[in-house]
């Protein structure tokens, strides 16, 4: 049996003392300068320093202080590891450099011992010390935590600014949370929220778990939304998003649109879960942000949750609610292909894109029919396409048709005025927005708010940008056409080129009320084709009083209370004016009769066809 010789581990004795050699013009007024030159010095070498003594001085003694390689001194293993693969760097270097305060009150340096046991690194990236912030990159690392920059793009910036800079994303990290702890200080995280919602001029509610501190249900909503929210009342659209905060608690949001088309968010609401009893609560606290009872939202779009929508009746019931088409159309695309399959050759059931299309596009002509009479037609269609799966018909007319009908058909969605709104979309755009200034999911509520005001912050400066250009702004198309003279800067850009686009239908539809439809009078409160036909005909204009006074609105907040309900369309004008034209007729039919006498052009025997004129009538005798 031949014995195992273990070699002599090889040792190493490398020398950096030319690096220290200090001369009197080297000598430093301040003890940190000097500090800062030997750190640099050991850099160059490939090693970095600590302290790892220091005396500040008394009467009978100088100061001084002593540097050491990071590496000197052994491990001192005295706690238990909480997880595997730690270690230590310590290897007994020996290296020592001291610092003194000499007789001509400067800062000198002397080489206790030049050598290393150790070799040096050319690379210093993975020594920590290296890597330390300084002072100012530490205040660069706080602001750009402060105005949420992601943590992977702060390493590239410090190295933009100085370029040996070693910091990796570990110290990004430390260098955040210790920014993060200085800023809430010693406040818990529920009293720096509430106190952020008092310096914002925030409203907000709570309600706690009964007998308890514990916050159940969390509603704020900023001071400018709140504005936004009082002039652009008409559509809402709401739901909820998950992922944003450690407790998992849902986030409710609600959104509007304003009159250039922009989504604005009106109010938040953490929510413990989504039962109807939160809903309640903060749907119940949404309302009474509502300065006029009388403006209520006239339309309500949600997805298809059976709790929200049943509160969404209780407590706005004079508002029409509409489920989301893309959520439906999704639900009943996925149950064809599961339910709707042929059978093949071998008599197994397989899945058919062809049929899945044929049934789809069936069902997209029962969502877009525009009146009952088409609505009935385009199921029975539909039936017979399906007539081979049961299941799945039973299915789409029970689970959706029957209940929903009126909230997803067009022919009773286009009775109310959406604005186009008719899914979703707005509120589930707003929460990607939300989710790009979210660093994570694991912060807490106070960070949550956080991100939610830097967005609201840039979405209000949107908004207002959109007021400043359509009140200024006129499109080169309307300049010179007389028909949108009144509307020009007193109503925006989007409701203008509304109107402009069923003015393009008037060749094919001309004054005819059937080919119009007049669905954009319904849904968007704008004249329609069959109105701007009869308008180019006569040679008018279209009046202010015949826009919807949400187009009407391009600021965050109206200062006079104008109720939406006493806004209708006047023909007051017109009145006046077929009452003059009704008094002339009546002279001249008087002076003819005159004229008819004088020449005795009368006979007995004939039909003479003489005028009674009444005040509120012209009635027509046979002699």
């Amino acid at each position: 049996m031949v014995d195992l010789v273990e070699p002599d581990p090889e040792v190493y004795s490398v020398d950096v003392a030319e690096f220290f050699v200090t001369k009197e013009k080297e000598k430093y007024e301040d003890r940190e300068e000097m500090i800062d030159w030997a750190r640099c010095q050991a850099i160059e070498a490939g090693f970095t320093l600590i302290i790892d003594k220091s005396y500040s001085g008394s009467r009978r003694r100088k100061p001084k202080f002593v540097l050491a390689c990071e590496r000197s001194g052994e491990y001192k293993g005295t706690k238990k590891f909480k997880r595997e693969g730690t270690g230590s760097r310590k290897c007994g270097c020996p290296f020592r450099l001291r610092g003194y305060f000499s007789a001509t009150k400067l800062w000198s340096l002397n080489i206790i011992s030049g050598l290393h046991n150790h070799k040096m690194e050319p690379k210093l990236e993975g020594h920590m010390l290296a890597g330390r912030l300084t002072a100012k990159e530490s205040k660069i690392v706080g602001d750009m935590t402060r105005n949420l920059i992601k943590p992977k793009n702060i390493p590239l910036d410090l190295k933009g600014r100085w370029k040996d800079n070693r910091t990796v994303a570990k110290q990004i990290y430390n260098a955040r949370h210790r920014y993060k702890l200085s800023i809430r200080g010693s406040t818990t995280e529920m009293q720096e929220l509430f106190q952020k919602f008092e310096e914002n001029n925030n409203v907000f509610n709570y309600r706690t778990v009964s007998g308890s501190k514990t916050v159940q249900n969390l509603f704020f909503a900023h001071p400018e939304s709140v504005k936004l929210f009082n002039t652009f009342p008409t559509v809402l659209v709401m739901n909820s998003t998950y992922k944003t905060n450690r407790y998992k608690m849902p986030l409710f949001e609600i959104v509007g649109l304003t009159s250039t088309e922009m989504t604005y968010n009106a109010k938040f609401a953490f929510l413990t879960r989504e039962k109807e009893d939160n809903f309640t609560w903060a749907l119940q606290e949404c309302a009474n942000l509502l300065k006029c009872k009388k403006q209520m939202p006239k339309v309500i779009v949600t997805d298809r949750d059976t709790g929200l929508m049943n509160v969404v009746a209780n407590i706005f019931p004079k508002s029409t609610a509409l489920v989301c088409e893309f959520h439906i159309l999704k639900n009943v695309r996925a149950r064809c292909i599961l339910d709707c399959k042929v059978k093949d050759s071998k008599g197994k059931h397989v899945k058919s894109s062809d049929l899945v299309n044929t049934i789809m596009n069936a069902w997209e002509v029962i969502v877009s029919s525009p009146s009952e009479e088409l609505y009935a037609d385009a199921v029975l269609q539909f039936r017979k396409v399906c007539e081979q799966f049961p299941k799945f018909l039973k299915y789409v007319e029970s689970t959706i048709l029957e209940p929903l009908k009126k909230k997803i058909v067009k022919a009773w969605t286009n009775r109310v005025m959406h604005f186009g709104c008719t899914t979703t979309n707005r509120v589930e755009s707003a929460h990607g927005t939300l989710k790009g200034y979210l660093e994570d999911s694991k912060g807490d509520l106070a960070k949550g708010w956080k991100a939610i005001n830097a967005m609201l912050t840039v979405q209000f400066t949107e908004i207002q940008a959109t007021f400043g250009r359509n009140s200024t702004v006129l499109e080169h198309k309307f300049q010179g056409n007389k028909m949108y003279k009144s509307l020009e800067y007193n109503v925006s850009r989007p409701a203008m080129n509304y109107i402009y686009k069923q003015a393009s239908r008037v060749k094919d539809c001309g004054s005819d009320g059937k080919k119009c439809g007049c669905v954009i009078r319904w849904t968007h409160g704008l004249p329609c084709t069959c109105l701007i036909s009869k308008k180019l005909n006569l040679g008018s204009y279209i009046r202010l009083d015949e826009i919807n006074i949400h187009w009407k609105k391009l600021c965050f907040e109206v200062d006079d209370d104008v109720e939406e309900s006493n806004q209708h369309v006047s023909i007051q004008n017109e009145l006046n004016a077929i009452q003059v034209c009704y008094q002339f007729i009546r002279k001249c039919i008087f002076k003819f009769m005159a004229y008819m006498y004088y020449f005795k052009l009368l006979s007995l025997g004939n039909y003479l066809f003489l005028c009674v004129c009444r005040k509120d009538s012209i009635k027509l005798i046979t002699i």
